[in-house]
């Protein structure tokens, strides 16, 4: 088919096929399928465009063949051509290319680079390494050309930020004062993103405000009032709906306090692993417990990122009048700020207890004592019954879903005698009723139950074995099927162990130290649930048993210096 339209770029002119165009270029495309003089004259004259690009774009839409150099200017060429043509395989090209040349020192200009030509794939991993690299990038002159609707993005999106709240809205600050008579529109919008409750009470009082006041947006100060008022509440931080305290960075694996030894204190530390992985597995320091733990094991539950921890006697059989109030302690953590609150104790004297939380209440059991199960509100820092376990129990498991507590195992007595429980019982915090479920295969103390998908899994522990008349580590491990009731074998722990930690981490399960003869062991072990396989994993630093494992987030520090900064 012969050429049926003349393109005619500065003083050259082109034969081209019109069918070719509409094909490869949204311009001529519409062009063509418009009734404007060019579709009638099967002439076009392109203004502003240089023979020599266009050429090469021609061949390109011919031969779908285009080979791009380090020569910036011939680039930026054939990259402006291309988005003046609205050629969709030329731009997917250039976008390719230029992620290729990518790094963290010029992704600001990358994204505004994508930003002005449409370049969505390259837009999207630019401004993921921006949130990456935050601290370094804000340092760049490319930075403050970054778009409203991209600067929005950064902030709105799941994109990780590794540096503190205080640094981010510090950056964003930079970025309106660069050209805020075009921009001030956009302060109430973009600073309703800011996370402002994850900033300190002082930062908001002392900086934050002044430049809310210095803006004079009314949005943006009454967020600024909202994050206020909400540091102001204390004690109901956790449970307050409507203020984003998500930090932005992902939830990692923490240790919090552990025994190494059964004649010595407990450790106060608390240490976070960031990305488990099976040859890697190490683990940071990250804060320390207040000293009165030191002689405490302790049961945590995390709600929106406040970590509750519960003390009590590392002597677990101890009774009620053993359990001197000095043991017997509560304090919520604030990884944000880095604070230990105190809390109001439990009315009861627990020991070898859990610690749950569902909604915005805690759930507390475990005594040899008595039956109490406690709830904590968190709201008015208070405690009350909640329920009354059918026997005294303690050294149990409890694990959250659906809404309701689920109970497992445990010791109690019975005619004076200590027996292990193969109960498993289901608390409904709506109605406060506990029903009695399908038993164990094996009754047990000291183990684990963890949640993944819609079933339990129970692991470790201690039982009794009548045949040789003595307790033993429980060698098998179960799985119980919420929906069907139902329990089922599945593959045992590699090393029995008792008083371990437990955590589920997407679809594996960490068990983590433990314990078998009163020494802590180092031993990392992780079930996978859909291979049904057990791993071993590097192992940890120090020797614990009891310790507190949870999923927790803790964000960046203050980029330049901790809680002393000025804003200018």
């Amino acid at each position: 088919m012969a050429p049926d339209v003349l393109v005619y770029v500065e003083d050259a002119r082109f034969k081209v096929h019109k069918q070719v165009l509409m094909e490869n270029s949204d311009y001529f495309h519409s062009m063509f399928t418009h009734c404007l003089r060019e579709s009638q004259e099967n002439s076009v004259t392109l203004r502003g465009l240089e023979e020599e690009t266009f050429e090469t774009l021609l061949t390109f839409m011919y031969t779908s063949k285009m080979s791009l150099t380090d020569d910036h200017a011939n680039f930026t060429k054939i990259l402006f051509t291309a988005t003046y043509l609205q050629i969709p395989k030329a731009l997917q090209l250039c976008d390719n290319y230029l992620q290729n040349l990518m790094n963290s020192e010029n992704c600001a200009e990358m994204a505004v680079v994508a930003g002005d030509h449409g370049l969505t794939q390259l837009e999207s991993a630019a401004l993921e390494l921006v949130s990456k690299n935050f601290s370094l990038v804000t340092e760049s002159v490319s930075f403050l050309y970054l778009s409203p609707v991209q600067m929005i993005k950064l902030i709105d999106s799941s994109y990780t930020i590794a540096c503190a709240e205080l640094d981010i809205f510090e950056a964003y600050v930079k970025w309106f004062r660069f050209n805020i008579k075009e921009r001030y529109k956009f302060v109430g919008k973009i600073m309703s993103k800011i996370r402002f409750a994850l900033i300190s009470l002082r930062h908001l009082e002392e900086d934050v405000f002044k430049i809310a006041e210095e803006f004079r947006d009314l949005e943006f100060i009454r967020i600024v009032l909202e994050a206020r008022d909400w540091h102001i509440k204390k004690f109901e931080q956790s449970v307050c709906a409507g203020m984003n305290v998500t930090s932005r960075v992902p939830p990692v694996m923490t240790l919090i306090s552990g025994l190494e030894d059964a004649n010595q204190d407990s450790s106060l530390a608390m240490q976070m692993c960031r990305t488990p992985s099976p040859g890697k597995l190490l683990w940071e320091p990250v804060n320390t417990l207040p000293k009165g733990f030191q002689e405490a094991a302790v049961a945590c539950a995390v709600v929106e990122d406040f970590l509750y921890v519960l003390g009590f006697p590392t002597h677990f059989l101890s009774s009620d009048s053993l359990v001197k109030d000095h043991v017997s302690l509560f304090y919520r953590y604030d990884s944000r700020q880095h604070d230990w609150l105190p809390l109001r104790k439990p009315r009861v004297k627990h020991a070898g207890m859990t610690l749950s939380a569902i909604g915005d209440k805690l759930y507390a059991c475990g005594s040899a004592c008595n039956n109490i199960m406690e709830s904590y509100f968190i709201r008015t820092n208070k405690w009350s019954d909640a329920a009354r376990l059918p026997h005294h129990l303690f050294l149990q498991a409890t694990e959250t879903f659906g809404g309701k507590l689920y109970i497992s195992g445990g010791l109690h007595e019975e005619t004076g005698l200590s027996q292990a429980s193969c109960d498993l019982l289901r608390f409904d915090p709506e109605t406060d009723e506990i029903v009695t479920l399908g038993p164990m295969r094996s009754p047990r103390f000291g183990h684990c139950l963890v949640a993944v998908g819609s079933k339990l899994y129970v692991f470790g522990g201690t039982t009794f074995d009548p045949e040789i008349i003595s307790w033993r580590f429980a060698l098998n491990s179960e799985c119980y099927d919420v929906t069907e009731d139902v329990w089922t074998e599945i593959p045992s722990i590699p090393s029995p162990r008792s008083f371990f930690g437990a955590l589920a981490w997407g679809e594996q399960i960490y068990v983590v130290g433990g314990t078998r003869d009163g020494v802590g062991l180092m031993t990392v072990h992780v079930y996978d649930v859909k291979k049904k396989k057990w791993e071993d994993r590097p192992q940890m630093q120090r020797r614990l048993f009891y310790p507190g494992l949870v999923t927790l987030r803790h964000p960046c520090k203050k980029n330049k210096k901790w809680w002393d900064l000025t804003l200018t």
